[in-house]
């Protein structure tokens, strides 16, 4: 059985890939298809939600901003820990 919280977490990281390609189509003229994936993964989030609850969601998106950041090299001391 899948943990939940794993469950959380590789969709967030899904999610913030995701608001990237968002802003690439919108950098290139394509709003409604930005809008159309905004859309979405809003639905995704609160679905997430409803699963994991607020704080467990909100813990996700912290852990998977944290990877990327890390990833790039550029982690704040304050997310250090994690």
């Amino acid at each position: 059985m899948t943990d939940p919280n794993d469950t959380a977490r590789t969709a967030a990281l899904w999610m913030m890939h995701s608001a990237a390609l968002s802003r690439l189509l919108r950098a290139n003229g394509r709003d409604d298809h930005a809008d159309q994936l905004e859309a979405a993964l809003s639905e995704v989030g609160n679905i997430l939600t409803a699963k994991v609850g607020e704080d467990a969601f909100t813990d996700a998106m912290d852990w998977a901003s944290a990877q990327l950041w890390d990833q790039q090299g550029f982690l704040p001391q304050s997310t250090a820990r994690h």
